[in-house]
């Protein structure tokens, strides 16, 4: 029956009906994806070949999925060469999926280092604005996890930046690779560390914002990597601050103060190459099995090119999760296996199946905008927030950290005190609708990181949190595995407030004016000193205190305090141990005058802890007042709180710490007192952890 049905759709392929022709080559892209006797299509080439270049745009994008379906190992070489020739031939849609399946049939049936580079270096050279940005980022992936292409990138990407005619997409990953993998090339003629930088800064000063970002990042990689270079890297990259780009001068900003603070380890969190997982899995490969053409009204129950999946059965266009939502691109990797907290009202979960446990991600998330929220053996969760008060926005990035699918997945949203959905118009009201809907009975394949987005408004103070609900089975040892993970939302209202400029005088007036009760909320207590050495992301809070610290040092030098500050590590000598940390009082025996003396050591520590409550007061919304206490180790600040439905209050804060004591005080004041206590606990809380 098969060699019959063949050779009527050999006839169909060959005739001058467009319509027949379509109807053939669909047909026979679907046999091809259920059987694997190819020799039919082996002998018809040819016709496929022609179809490529034909002028009708649905025939053109059905013998791309033929040719994509049918290429192995054995004529891989031929068909990536034939759809090399396409790009320039077809328009922009089909375009970008030209560009997607060459990268992809490239990477799987490359059986020689230098082919692959070559193909998919002259795939970045084409001038395109179709390109896509998981082709690019898929080149840097696989050529980082791989050792046998390295050395071969590199010279060739080294070798391309100096002729200076780069497409921006192909620039970007030159740079990189340079960047990145420089060291292997330095010993040779021609391509010293100053070579190598020469040749980056070229596109630093001429590229695009997003080309001359790569290009900072590059510069920054070859100051880890190269002493020798230090001054000169950190020369370039002051040179280049007169790029009217706000993003670019404030990462080169960033990039400059870390450099100059000279830490080594710090440097090296920062600045050393990336590691990226052996055992990843290709987004790209993903959203093109996933890829649906509505122009050419398709409506296909099965892929093209599913044989690219380790898992058949359960391949279908709906269940893959990738229709509606873009890839960041973000490869980045990092662990935690914490994400709940009770103190927001978020009680465990006892039920069989579900998981939860307590973590500081939640309250790190709770004054920065973007980190990991949850990660265990299956999911890891990623929050990206942005606030626009009364308004938030937040993306929920999950990676299915499985080597297999996950099924029947849903993104659900509860309010812990009601178990139903936060779209009442009190409190926290999530806008988006349909959620549950549209992110429900979804797919996660291995390993490639899905976005989902969520929009809130603040309609009038609150205290209990809603939290997602992330619902998941797969298949084991002939068992069903359910799994159910609650994640707190880690939106507190401390988040609705801004910034507003006030000079000494109109704080005390105001200061004055709310003293006392209702308006008034004040505790003491003991707080855990540095506890920013908690989180995962302490190296790059480390560099904020430092900088803080060092503008500090240059107005008002203190030699005892350089002294005890460089010998003093708070990420090994972690204050949050508490007392019974410090130094016994019983003399050591193998003392050396050498070792920093407590004082310096403990005066390095307050300092830090100082420069960390400005950093968290100002994070979470509060205008630090210039000359409002002289005490360093105080800090005065102010807001606006903002609410959609019962408007915006002025907030007033003070914090006071004493150093002899190792107690501090904190003062709350607001036009409405429900916000003064709240923000209290809240400020409590995130101090006493």
């Amino acid at each position: 029956m098969i060699g019959n049905t063949l050779n009527i759709l050999e006839s169909f392929i060959s005739s001058r009906d467009a319509n027949i022709r379509y109807l053939g080559l669909e047909a026979l892209t679907h046999l091809a994806s259920k059987f694997d006797d190819l020799s039919f299509y082996y002998r018809n080439k040819d016709i496929f070949y022609t179809a490529l270049f034909t002028r009708d745009e649905s025939i053109q994008a059905r013998a791309l999925d033929l040719l994509f379906t049918i290429c192995t190992v054995e004529n891989a070489k031929e068909i990536v060469e034939k759809l090399l020739k396409m790009p320039n031939q077809v328009n922009s849609t089909l375009r970008s999926e030209v560009t997607s399946k060459i990268a992809l049939l490239t990477e799987k049936y490359a059986t020689e280092y230098t082919w692959y580079v070559d193909v998919m270096f002259e795939l970045l050279s084409m001038e395109d604005s179709s390109l896509e940005n998981d082709v690019w980022q898929r080149v840097v992936q696989v050529i980082l996890n791989n050792e046998g292409l390295q050395l071969y990138a590199v010279r060739l990407s080294f070798n391309k930046l100096k002729t200076s005619d780069s497409s921006d997409i192909s620039a970007k990953v030159y740079v990189y690779l340079v960047g990145q993998l420089g060291y292997l090339i330095a010993s040779e003629p021609q391509c010293s560390p100053s070579d190598l930088l020469a040749s980056i800064n070229n596109f630093l000063k001429t590229g695009n914002a997003e080309v001359r970002i790569m290009s900072s990042t590059a510069v920054t990689k070859l100051f880890s990597k190269f002493r020798e270079i230090r001054q000169e890297c950190i020369t370039t990259l002051k040179e280049s601050l007169d790029f009217p780009d706000l993003e670019f001068q404030q990462r080169v900003s960033e990039y400059i103060a870390v450099a100059e603070l000279e830490d080594e380890e710090l440097i090296r969190e920062i600045f050393d190459t990336s590691l990226i997982g052996k055992n990843f899995e290709s987004t790209l490969m993903t959203k093109m099995l996933s890829r649906k053409d509505s122009r050419l009204g398709d409506r296909r129950t099965w892929v093209p090119g599913s044989k690219f999946l380790p898992d058949k059965s359960n391949v279908s266009p709906k269940g893959l999760a990738i229709n509606a939502h873009k890839n960041p691109g973000d490869s980045s990797m990092s662990t935690s296996e914490k994400f709940f907290t009770q103190s927001q009202g978020l009680d465990n979960i006892a039920n069989s199946g579900t998981v939860s446990s307590v973590a500081n991600d939640y309250d790190y998330l709770l004054w920065n905008n973007s980190g990991i929220l949850h990660e265990d053996s299956e999911l890891s969760t990623k929050v990206k927030l942005s606030f626009n008060p009364p308004y938030c926005n937040l993306t929920l990035l999950v990676l299915n950290k499985k080597d297999f699918q996950l099924n029947n997945f849903s993104i659900s949203i509860i309010d812990p005190q009601t178990g139903e959905s936060p779209n009442s118009s009190n409190g926290l009201q999530l806008l988006s609708s349909s959620f549950e809907e549209i992110n429900s009975g979804l797919t996660l394949v291995p390993l490639v990181e899905m976005d989902f987005d969520f929009k809130f408004v603040c309609n009038e103070f609150f205290e209990i949190v809603p939290r997602f609900k992330i619902s998941f089975s797969y298949f084991t040892n002939s068992e069903t595995i359910e799994r159910s993970v609650l994640i707190p939302a880690p939106i507190s209202f401390l988040r609705f407030i801004e910034k507003v400029k006030l000079d000494k005088d109109d704080f005390f007036s105001r200061w004055k004016q709310l003293q006392g009760p209702p308006y008034q909320a004040q505790v003491v207590f003991a707080p855990v000193l540095n506890s920013w050495t908690k989180y995962k992301e302490a190296p790059l809070i480390k560099s904020q205190i430092k900088g803080l610290i060092s503008k500090t040092v240059k107005q008002n030098h203190n030699p005892s305090f350089d002294k005890g500050y460089s010998e003093f590590n708070p990420l090994e000598n972690s204050p949050s141990s508490g007392p019974s940390s410090s130094n016994p009082s019983n003399p050591d025996p193998n003392y050396s005058s050498n070792n920093p003396s407590p004082q310096p050591v403990e005066s390095a520590l307050m300092d830090m802890n100082s420069s960390y409550i400005n950093l968290l007061f100002s994070s979470l919304g509060f205008y630090n007042v210039p000359s409002a206490d002289p005490d360093p180790n105080n800090f005065v600040g102010v807001g606006i709180a903002t609410t959609a439905k019962r408007g915006r209050f002025g907030t007033l804060l003070r914090y006071e710490f004493d150093r002899n004591n190792k107690m501090c005080q904190v003062i709350v004041r607001a036009t409405n007192s429900e916000i003064s206590s709240l923000l209290l606990k809240e400020i409590k809380r995130l101090l006493s952890a």
